[in-house]
């Protein structure tokens, strides 16, 4: 059988590159049946890319949702049709309106609801007039959170069967590592120096402006030669973060880290001293659970996507308020008993999150639906 895996997503999000590694991953356990991937660049830095795994590289312009649905509607049956796919398996929302085979799609969150100011003018529109089609149209949906399955259910009257959820695991690249190599990590990047972390996108859904406010407050609270690095997949040389980064007072104490390969991010954030998670909205805790496989205490948004994962193995702070966070930077740096505390409350957490049961279970799903055909 021929499984199609629609990689491409309007708009990107790197919480969703996850479930990209997920499918990559269930395609080297079937062996059996080949995986054509669909996407607007190469499979390289994905790991355990089988021999079973076609890429295919085709996407539309992001940023016009025109041509999104173009692609969706006209390019992407006719990539389906040429390599007689027998299922689709869509990485995002979006689903193709004009494709008989049975369809999957993932939902990583539906923050645009709640927050509609951290997103583009075209993608709201987008999302509000296509995403009901989408969810109807789709034969299976698929979310590693029992709080968007609930969000699902109640804004657009989907029936639970058609809900699966799944385990995301991080990625093995993320581990503790030792005194010594922290002690590289911390030459290579801070000047030796010990350092908080965030990782996660430059954009309105997480208060970069409040981490760095708190990070000011820390500072002249503490009068710490602690660094702060921040790290991104991406960042525009017009974006406004770039103004307000070059004016702050300690950006000579702040590294910015763009567009790193993962095999290094994995080891910075091992490094840190903590974890900084100022998130407006999340619909997975992706982030902080890296953090926490590699040890690293956390600070966090108390949203219901982490809550629901982590708990109580996490400070809580309001990211709306720069002086909460920093007071939760300063009882980590002062209170050596309640990180270490935290570390091993996030051991506990670790041991959990792991369901290769349940990501088995919805391989069969998906398989067991291509005997039956189309709904």
């Amino acid at each position: 059988m021929t499984i199609a895996i629609n990689a491409n997503q309007y708009p990107h999000s790197v919480s969703n590159d996850f479930y990209l590694q997920f499918l990559i991953d269930g395609a080297a356990a079937h062996p059996e049946h080949q995986f054509i991937l669909i996407s607007s660049d190469s499979i390289g830095e994905l790991e355990n890319i089988s021999k079973n795994v076609l890429s295919v590289i085709s996407a539309p312009l992001l940023n016009n949702s025109w041509m999104w649905k173009y692609w969706l509607n006209s390019t992407l049956p006719g990539i389906v049709k040429k390599h007689n796919a027998s299922i689709l398996i869509n990485t995002d929302i979006a689903c193709s309106k004009r494709i008989s085979i049975p369809q999957w799609v993932f939902v990583n969150d539906l923050s645009f609801l709640q927050f509609p100011l951290h997103f583009t003018s075209k993608e709201r529109n987008f999302f509000n007039k296509q995403l009901p089609d989408f969810l109807k149209i789709a034969d299976g949906i698929v979310t590693s959170s029992d709080f968007v399955a609930k969000e699902i259910k109640q804004h657009y009257s989907i029936k639970d069967d058609k809900i699966k959820l799944f385990s995301i695991n991080t990625p093995a690249a993320y581990q503790p590592i030792y005194w010594g190599e922290k002690e590289t990590i911390k030459n290579t990047y801070t000047d030796g120096k010990e350092y908080f972390l965030f990782s996660g996108e430059i954009n309105p859904r997480y208060d970069l402006v409040n981490l760095l406010k708190a990070y000011s407050f820390f500072k002249t609270r503490q009068q710490s030669n602690m660094q702060l690095v921040i790290t991104a997949n991406s960042l525009s040389s017009n974006h406004p973060f770039n103004k307000l980064f070059d004016t702050y007072k300690y950006r000579r104490d702040v590294q910015l880290l763009i567009g790193l390969p993962e095999t290094k991010l994995a080891k910075i954030t091992a490094a840190a001293y903590a974890f900084i998670y100022p998130a407006h909205s999340a619909g997975s805790a992706v982030f902080p659970l890296q953090a926490m496989q590699c040890e690293v205490p956390i600070i966090a948004s108390q949203l219901g996507a982490i809550k629901e994962k982590i708990g109580d193995a996490v400070l809580y702070a309001d990211p709306s308020n720069f002086e909460d966070i920093a007071e939760k930077m300063m009882l980590l740096f002062k209170e050596e008993t309640t990180r270490s505390e935290l570390i091993e409350s996030g051991k506990l957490v670790m041991n959990k999150t792991k369901d290769a049961k349940l990501n088995a279970k919805w391989w069969k799903s998906v398989l067991t639906q291509n005997k039956k055909g189309k709904k």
